[in-house]
């Protein structure tokens, strides 16, 4: 893992001293080494900065270092190719270090665009060449990527993080994207598309390759990767799977190399734990199947000492089955959460929708004090294996209902009235739902604003809540709710110098989890089905006893309810400028009744905290 920094100008906007300094906002990202390189196109007038910052995983030596070059051709990469070992054999340009930043560099030079296909794994690079710039993502964005592109001024900028930005002011325009604020404080949604919380700066999309032509200064792109294309041919290789245990014995081959391959580091390595299915089956794979007995495996977990918490549970259970798992636990300490809160909005860029990602900082924090650079997670698991089951339930009954499919419905389903009503309400058009948002909304947002982004909420809600086929209810989960999960562990990981790793997120196990059968995810109530199965299987059933989704939870009511004064003060203080999108003074008004009241409904206590966030945010990037 690492930052890039790419900078493309005529020479008049060229400043050496200010992209070195805005090199250095990414110096968290690659605490390891900071190098970059000019490269001068006279005959096109342009100069190209090419930066780097290295977090040192794979062949420790300087020569592994960025940006690398072979012959007209420099690359920046961040991320990390796992079958690159594999990928060598296909390289007939001769390869000097071990890392696979050189066998991305020269796969890419001997194949071209096509070689992309053949990574697995997560990147985000800009290699150039004679007269291209070409830029890629990997095909779920696990790393990020973000473009500021003016052809009239002949100005490109490609990073990792939007903080970079805000250094290169004295070149671009910096300005808030309103569009992004108001689907933000008034609906939650963020991430949805390439939009992010700055006026021309966006991400390019996951699975996409970008061209820059540096003699014309055109920018296109394309899709290298179709997800849904994929699964009708993992489809076409299932046909033959007819009984239960042929499928669990795919998924386990899938799992099991996806985790081979990403316990390739040359430096300490270890995993996430809340002590839920995914990291459980992750940590319990690991150590019976591919980790040495003689060897301590270290993992890492939040504590949020809560009376009755069955994850910690699950945790110290499997910490007494495997002698060499070794459990780092932390937690948040009183009075903590303010400081933290600074960070944590630095770090992670735009603002967030709970505190929830507290938990997660924490856990890189203390991995990273312990000396672990690597840690595997359970990331995407929710999404390819119907772990929502608050979402994907009530979604199926009203898919088998609206498609006559009766005899696929669950009994138990059809008499639970939470799932009942929750498929009454999916099953509302977009157009409506939005009314009824707004209208729980209204004694605090601006009704005109909606009128603003009205297009993009209601393909939100169109593509949240569609039932036209049985793969568009995961695709779906994959394209709105992954990209913001993935972007805050990014952030919170890097701000560490923290490579996560996530394992569900393998290309090969996504395309065979969403190729599956419906009811090897979900049957009846029961979500997550063949990973249950496989623990129960090849691990031990102990450890699916009891399984209650909770993630890395955080008090997040009482933490607000501790810190009531400091939140109250940074909206009192900033009121004028939330005028233009809130109506503040209500806001303020009802402050007490939104923190203390915990009977208060959700929708109207989150617009508080979102609108607490997203003011942090302001102060923090704009107003210091």
């Amino acid at each position: 893992m690492c930052g890039i920094l790419i900078f493309v100008s005529p020479n008049k906007f060229f400043d050496e001293e200010i992209l070195k300094n805005a090199l250095k906002r990414l110096s968290h990202r690659g605490p390891d080494a900071l190098n970059y390189k000019i490269i001068s196109k006279k005959d096109l007038n342009l100069k190209i900065f090419l930066g780097h910052t290295r977090l040192k995983i794979l062949d420790l030596r300087d020569e592994a270092n960025q940006p690398m070059c072979f012959l007209e051709n420099c690359i920046v990469y961040n991320g990390e190719i796992h079958n690159y070992k594999n990928l060598k054999n296909y390289i007939t340009i001769p390869i000097l270090t071990n890392s696979d930043t050189e066998v991305l560099l020269k796969g890419l030079i001997e194949y071209g665009e096509s070689f992309i296909n053949k990574l697995n794994g997560m990147w985000a690079f800009g290699l150039l060449s004679k007269n291209y710039l070409l830029i890629s993502r990997d095909r779920f964005g696990i790393k990020p990527l973000y473009i500021y592109y003016d052809k009239s001024k002949k100005i490109f900028i490609a990073s990792s993080e939007l903080k970079v930005f805000f250094e290169l002011s004295n070149i671009i325009p910096i300005t808030i994207n309103n569009n992004s604020v108001i689907k933000f404080l008034y609906f939650g949604i963020s991430d949805i598309n390439r939009e992010t919380f700055l006026k021309n700066v966006v991400q390019i999309d996951p699975g996409s390759i970008g061209k820059l032509d540096l003699r014309t200064f055109s920018l296109t792109f394309y899709k290298f990767y179709n997800l849904r294309s994929s699964i009708i041919k993992k489809k076409e290789e299932l046909v033959n799977v007819r009984t239960e245990k042929q499928m669990i014995e795919y998924f386990k081959e899938y799992f099991l190399n996806s985790l081979r391959i990403r316990l390739i580091s040359d430096v300490p390595l270890g995993s996430s734990l809340s002590g839920g299915l995914d990291s459980t089956a992750i940590v319990a794979s690991i150590l019976k199947f591919l980790f040495p007995e003689k060897y301590p495996y270290y993992s890492f977990t939040f504590d949020p000492r809560m009376e009755k918490n069955p994850e910690i549970k699950n945790v110290e259970n499997l910490k007494a089955n495997f002698k060499n798992l070794i459990v780092f636990k932390t937690y948040l300490e009183p009075g903590e959460l303010r400081n933290l809160l600074w960070d944590l909005i630095y770090y992670q860029d735009e603002p967030f929708l709970s505190l929830s990602i507290a938990a997660q900082y924490k856990v890189m924090e203390k991995a990273r004090e312990v000396g672990v650079k690597v840690l595997l997670d359970g990331q995407g698991a929710d999404e390819i294996l119907g772990g929502y089951s608050e979402k994907f339930i009530p979604l199926l009954l009203l898919y088998f209902i609206k498609h006559k499919n009766f005899k696929n419905i669950c009994f138990e389903n059809l008499m639970d009235l939470k799932i009942l009503t929750r498929s009454i309400y999916y099953s509302i058009p977009p157009i409506y739902k939005l009314k009824l948002y707004s209208y729980n909304l209204r004694r605090y947002i601006l009704s005109e604003k909606i009128e603003l982004v009205k297009a993009d909420l209601l393909k939100y809600y169109e593509n949240m809540y569609s039932v036209i086929s049985l793969e568009d209810i995961f695709l779906n989960e994959i394209k709105i709710r992954l990209p913001r999960l993935l972007k805050y562990v990014d952030r919170n990981s890097m701000r560490f110098g923290i490579e996560v790793r996530p394992i569900f997120l393998d290309h090969n196990l996504v395309e065979f989890s969403l190729a599956m059968p419906i009811y090897y995810k979900i049957k009846c109530k029961e979500t997550k089905y063949i990973l249950k199965k496989y623990i129960k299987t090849y691990i031990s059933e102990k450890f699916i006893k009891n399984y209650r989704k909770l993630g890395f939870p955080v008090l997040q009511d009482k933490l607000l309810k501790d810190e009531k004064k400091f939140i109250y003060e940074i909206l009192f203080e900033n009121k004028e400028f939330l005028k233009e999108n809130i109506l503040i003074e209500n806001l303020l008004k009802d402050f007490d009744i939104l923190i203390d009241n915990e009977k208060q409904a959700s929708t109207t206590k989150s617009i508080l905290w979102r609108t607490f966030i997203f003011t942090l945010w302001y102060y923090k990037f704009f107003k210091r």
